[in-house]
């Protein structure tokens, strides 16, 4: 169920979703996915550059034949999320609302030019958790595990 915050969030500012399903064929420091977002494919691959702040990533554009085609390499679980994009100051705020095994759970993540920038962002009030540095709620973490619903 939807968080009523979340979604008085996303009906006052008449957001529109993007549908976003992903699975990685690599994880660890580097990983390696693949993503469908609505009718479009991508293939990612993302490093580690520094304490773990900030990562180098390499996006394509691939074919649906790609994407189908390495989900036999699959690690973990497909991730299945809503995306809705919420303007905040010069920044914006991607909410991901997940779906399948990571039910019920919500995500916002804003990313910044630079260090000194993410530094000193101070989060809007409906952020209750900072995760940046909990490795549980990567993406790549998030496919090896069930949303624990206790």
């Amino acid at each position: 169920m939807l968080n009523d915050l979340v979604r008085q969030i996303i009906l006052s500012n008449k957001l529109l979703s993007r549908h976003l399903t992903q699975y990685y064929v690599q994880v660890g420091d580097v990983e390696e996915r693949y993503r469908r977002q609505d009718d479009i494919y991508f293939h990612t691959i993302k490093k580690q550059v520094d304490d773990g702040l900030q990562r180098e990533e390499i996006e394509t554009e691939c074919t649906q034949a790609e994407f189908e085609a390495n989900k036999h390499n699959i690690v973990g679980n497909i991730i299945e999320k809503d995306r809705y994009v919420l303007p905040y100051g010069m920044h914006k705020i991607e909410i991901d609302i997940y779906k399948g095994a990571l039910e019920g759970l919500i995500m916002g993540e804003v990313e910044f030019p630079t260090k000194e920038e993410a530094n000193t962002f101070i989060p809007p009030d409906f952020f209750e958790v900072e995760v940046t540095w909990n490795k549980y709620y990567k993406n790549q973490s998030l496919v090896l595990k069930e949303r624990d619903k206790g």
